[in-house]
């Protein structure tokens, strides 16, 4: 069965290349998206066949505790990915509106999977969104847009993920007001309203809603340098949790843009605080670093260092150091080469103190084909450390895909 999955999958992955390949005569001339006038019609396809050596993250010691259990060891498998996409625009000088959806499918093929288990895992997402933005001459700004996702998995993230396993719908939309001046934005200034929802199928207590008030300025005492403030506050209010429930306000400054011909540096600190109903709360700084530079030859080399926070599913809120550095480079206009690793010491507060280290590191390769046709092929490691005094494990990943994409 594992094998007659497997090599179903693959079948189907070449046929999306053949497909794609088929229609590359009439793609060379809608790089720019279809389009009637104002209109433009913009369809993306995805898709991956992706290796993965630990498919449930389990530590690297796992035992089950008896035959039922699930997993019942470490165990690897293919995994089929699909990621089709497709986005409306209309576009005047000042004005531009848009709506889209995409659709996100994983397919475990059975490679080491007897029982079929891991059926359990597949997995499908949907997400609509929709964007209305009016720049107005005189330097008004007026916007407004929402997300809204349907999620039986967490998708690929740079960032550690808290979270829940199982399926979920998040909705996060947002209106803002700004005022900008000058010929290169020298004075900035916006204010944004933002609300979330989360709401669980299987786990109803973490139900939650998150309100949220924040505002920017900018201002440019440099042609491409800028003085920045920025400041929130915000409700989050669970629906049966109550001792989660907290009001929190953050502010920091600092400095950000380009200060030389090659290099662009971002540094930002401030401060952040939180009242929960029950247990700790929250007051520590925040800071942002990063330090971008450009070489010839389209090559790009970024460090940078975080400091924040963030509200947890099971316990007040965690704290995050990260440090991360990134590198690309483009040969020529078709082969693009990346690299990405970063470090999270990740703090989790009472009432179920723990810390987690969370170590990942990624290359990837793509190469164009024709202008809208990439193909390529990459390598993911995440490694995590958990730690709560009780039980000190640790987990190891390791992925290996290749990739097709078709972007018009």
């Amino acid at each position: 069965m594992g094998q007659n999955a497997l090599r179903n999958g693959v079948c189907i992955f070449l046929i999306c290349i053949i497909l794609c390949a088929a229609g590359s005569s009439l793609a060379e001339e809608l790089t720019e998206g279809i389009r009637f006038g104002v209109f433009s019609i913009h369809p993306s396809m995805y898709t991956a066949l992706r290796y993965d050596d630990n498919v449930y993250f389990v530590p690297n010691n796992y035992r089950p505790e008896n035959e039922r259990s699930i997993p019942q060891d470490i165990e690897s498998d293919m995994v089929l990915n699909v990621m089709p996409a497709i986005t409306f625009n209309l576009t005047w000088p000042t004005f531009l509106a848009k709506v889209g959806y995409r659709f996100y499918n994983d397919t475990y093929l059975g490679l080491n999977d007897p029982d079929n288990r891991h059926d359990d895992l597949n997995a499908t997402n949907h997400n609509y969104s929709g964007l209305l933005d009016y720049n107005a001459p005189f330097g008004l700004m007026v916007g407004a847009r929402d997300d809204y996702s349907i999620m039986e998995t967490y998708e690929d993230t740079e960032e550690f993920a808290d979270y829940l396993r199982g399926s979920q719908t998040h909705n996060e939309g947002s209106g803002w007001l700004g005022y900008r001046h000058g010929p290169e934005d020298n004075l900035f200034i916006r204010a944004a309203y933002t609300n979330i929802l989360d709401q669980y199928d299987e786990y109803d207590e973490f139900n939650k809603m998150g309100q949220f008030v924040d505002g920017e300025l900018r201002l440019k005492f440099f042609p491409l340098t800028a003085l920045v403030a920025q400041g929130g506050y915000g409700i989050i209010d669970y629906d049966s949790i109550q001792a989660y429930d907290s009001t929190n306000w953050w502010a920091k400054g600092g400095l950000q843009g380009q200060i030389t011909t090659h290099l662009i540096m971002t540094i930002k600190g401030g401060w952040a605080a939180a009242d929960y109903q029950e247990n700790e709360d929250l007051g520590d700084w925040l800071a942002d670093a990063e330090l971008t530079a450009m070489f010839p030859s389209q090559t790009q080399l970024t460090g940078g260092y975080r400091h924040y926070w963030r509200d947890a599913t099971n316990t007040n809120f965690f704290v995050t150091h990260e440090g991360y550095l990134r590198f690309t480079r483009l040969w020529g206009s078709r082969l693009l080469t990346s690299a990405f690793g970063s470090y999270q010491y990740n703090d989790f507060s009472e009432p179920l103190p723990r810390h987690e280290d969370f170590v990942q590191g990624n290359v990837d390769v793509t190469f164009r084909f024709v202008y809208w046709l990439f193909i390529g092929g990459g390598y993911k490691i995440e490694h995590k450390l958990y730690d709560d005094d009780d039980i000190r494990e640790t987990s190891t990943r390791n992925v290996a895909l290749i990739h097709l994409q078709a972007q018009f």
